[in-house]
C-alpha cells in the first residue's frame, strides 16, 4: 500500500483523483487544498509520494516542490500541469520533480497513467534507498572495531565484515557466507540463539546477549552480541554486532574461583572462631554459676554481652559474604513478597506481573523490611507493597500502619550497626539493592507508619507479560 499526499486547490478534482487512485487498492490518499497545508501535513506524517497541481494561489506547485526538497529530501514528487506549459515542466524537472502529467482528457486514462507513474517512481526510489542503506552498512561495518554480520531469519549468513574474519581466524569470507550461524555456536547456546532471532523478528531487539562460539580451528570464543531487524537486499534480515569477550570471561571465571576459595577459607575461619566463642561463653556462664563477688559478676556480664555481639557480627559476615556472589536475575516482586511475608500479619501486594533485575538475596530485603515493621512499628497490623512507574523509574513502596520513624533517626537507619537488634538489616538491604543500581530511602511520617520507597532504574524492571 502506497501512501500519497495529493495537493490541489480544486476540491472536486481532489475527490475524483482520490476515488480513482484508492479504487485500485494500492493507494491510500490524503488530500489537502494548499501548499501550506501540504507542508504542515509532511511534518506530521510520512508519505511515499506527493502529487501536486501547478496552478494554486499563494504557493504554486513549483514553490511547493522547492520547499519539499528543502524540508523532506528526495520524496517522489509528481506535478500536474496544463497543456502547453513546457516552461513549467522544465522548471519542475530542474528543481527535482520526478514526473509530470498534463491535465485534461479522459479521467480513466489520466489517473491510470498517474497510478502507473507513482508505482514506478516509488518503487525506484525505495530500491535506491535500499541500495544506499546497504552501502552505508557495508562501509560502516567494514571499518568497525567490532565484528558485524548480517543473517536472514533462518540463520543463513549473508555478510561478514573483516573484523569477524579476524575474530574467528577465517581467511576468506566465502568460507562463511551462506553457512548457518548455528554452525559456529556451541550446542548449549543454540536454543538461545534461535529464541533471540525470533525476538528480533517480533520487534524485541537491541539487547545484549552472551554466547560461546567455536572457530573453525576448534578454538572456543565467548562473544557478546546485539542485533536488530533491517532490510537487506530487499528482504528482512538481522544485523548483529559481535565483540570477543573471551578475555573478560576468563578473568571473571578466575575471579569466581578465587572468591570461592576465599569464601571457603572465611567459612572455615568463621566456624573455628564461632566454636571458640561458644567455649568462652560457656565458661563465662559456668563462672556466673559459682556466685562470684559483685565486681567479678559485672565483668562476666560484660564479657557475655561482648561475646554475643561478636556472634551477631560473625553471622552478619556470613550473610554479607554471599552478597554479589551469584549472578543477578529477574524476580517477580509478588513472588518475593509472598516468600518473605511474616506470619500473623496482612501483607498486600499490588505489583501484578512486574519483575526487577536484582541480586538473588532480594528476598532478604523484604524480609528485613517486614521484620523491622513487626519489631519496631509497635502497632503494625498491615503492610502494603505497591508499584508505580514514575518517569523512567519504577518505584516500589513498602508501607506499614505502625508508629513510623522519628525524623532525627531517618538519616541513620541505613548505617551499619545502627538499630536495636543486630543493626545490620537495613544496611544489608541497601547493599543488596545497590548491586543492580536500585536505591532505597524512607519517606514516611512519624506517627503514621514507616514508608520505604525503592527506586528501580530503567532497564532493571519489566512486566512478565511484555516478554510473552
Amino acid at each position: 500500500m502506497f501512501s500519497l499526499l495529493y495537493v490541489d486547490d480544486e476540491p472536486n478534482l481532489l475527490e475524483i483523483g482520490q476515488i480513482f487512485l484508492e479504487s485500485t487498492g494500492e493507494f491510500k490518499v490524503k488530500t489537502v487544498l494548499s501548499g501550506e497545508e501540504a507542508l504542515a501535513e509532511l511534518t506530521k506524517n510520512p508519505y511515499d509520494a506527493i502529487i501536486a497541481d501547478y496552478q494554486m494561489p499563494e504557493m504554486d506547485g513549483i514553490e511547493l516542490l522547492k520547499n519539499v526538497r528543502r524540508s523532506s529530501g528526495d520524496i517522489p514528487f509528481i506535478l500536474f500541469t496544463g497543456r502547453g506549459r513546457e516552461e513549467v515542466v522544465i522548471e519542475a524537472i530542474n528543481n527535482g520533480a520526478d514526473f509530470y502529467l498534463q491535465k485534461g482528457g479522459d479521467p480513466n486514462i489520466q489517473f491510470a497513467e498517474l497510478a502507473h507513474q507513482v508505482r514506478q517512481v516509488v518503487t525506484r526510489r525505495r530500491a535506491e534507498r535500499a541500495q544506499e542503506s546497504e552501502e552505508r552498512y557495508r562501509i560502516l561495518s567494514d571499518f568497525a572495531f567490532d565484528g558485524v554480520l548480517i543473517q536472514d531469519f533462518s540463520g543463513k549468513i549473508l555478510y561478514v565484515n573483516p573484523r569477524i574474519l579476524r575474530m574467528f581466524g577465517i581467511p576468506d569470507p566465502a568460507l562463511v557466507i551462506g553457512k548457518n550461524i548455528l554452525d559456529f555456536i556451541s550446542p548449549e547456546f543454540r536454543e538461545t540463539v534461535i529464541r533471540d532471532m525470533q525476538n528480533v523478528i517480533t520487534g524485541t531487539d537491541r539487547y545484549l546477549q552472551t554466547y560461546r562460539a567455536w572457530a573453525p580451528d576448534g578454538k572456543g570464543i565467548w562473544i557478546e552480541s546485539i542485533g536488530t531487524k533491517i532490510q537487506y537486499q530487499g528482504e528482512p534480515a538481522n544485523i548483529v554486532a559481535l565483540r570477543d569477550v573471551t578475555g573478560r570471561k576468563q578473568a571473571e571465571e578466575a575471579l569466581h574461583r578465587a572468591n570461592e576459595k576465599l569464601n571457603l577459607l572465611n567459612s572455615i575461619t568463621r566456624h573455628d572462631v564461632a566454636n571458640q566463642l561458644t567455649i568462652v561463653l560457656g565458661y563465662t556462664q559456668l563462672a556466673q554459676h559459682t556466685k562470684p563477688d559483685p565486681v567479678i559478676k559485672g565483668f562476666l556480664a560484660k564479657i557475655e554481652r561482648a561475646v554475643s555481639m561478636i556472634q551477631r557480627q560473625i553471622e552478619f559476615t556470613r550473610t554479607y559474604q554471599e552478597l554479589g556472589v551469584e549472578t543477578p536475575a529477574w524476580y517477580s516482586i509478588r513472588d518475593v513478597v509472598k516468600a518473605a511475608e511474616p506470619q500473623n500479619l496482612t501483607v498486600t501486594c499490588s505489583c501484578g506481573s512486574l519483575e526487577i533485575f536484582a541480586d538473588p538475596m532480594l528476598e532478604k530485603v523484604f524480609f528485613n523490611l517486614f521484620d523491622n515493621a513487626v519489631r519496631h512499628g509497635e502497632r503494625v497490623t498491615a503492610i502494603t507493597v505497591s508499584c508505580e512507574i514514575a518517569g523512567e523509574e519504577m518505584v516500589i513502596t513498602v508501607q506499614d500502619n505502625g508508629i513510623g520513624i522519628p525524623l532525627d533517626v531517618k538519616p541513620k537507619i541505613f548505617e551499619k550497626g545502627y538499630g536495636k537488634n543486630t543493626g545490620f538489616g537495613l544496611f544489608l538491604a541497601r547493599e543488596i539493592l545497590a548491586i543492580t543500581g536500585i536505591f532505597i530511602h524512607e519517606t514516611g511520617t512519624h506517627g503514621k507508619g514507616a514508608r520505604f520507597e525503592i527506586a528501580v532504574p530503567k532497564g532493571a524492571y519489566r512486566s512478565r507479560e511484555d516478554r510473552q
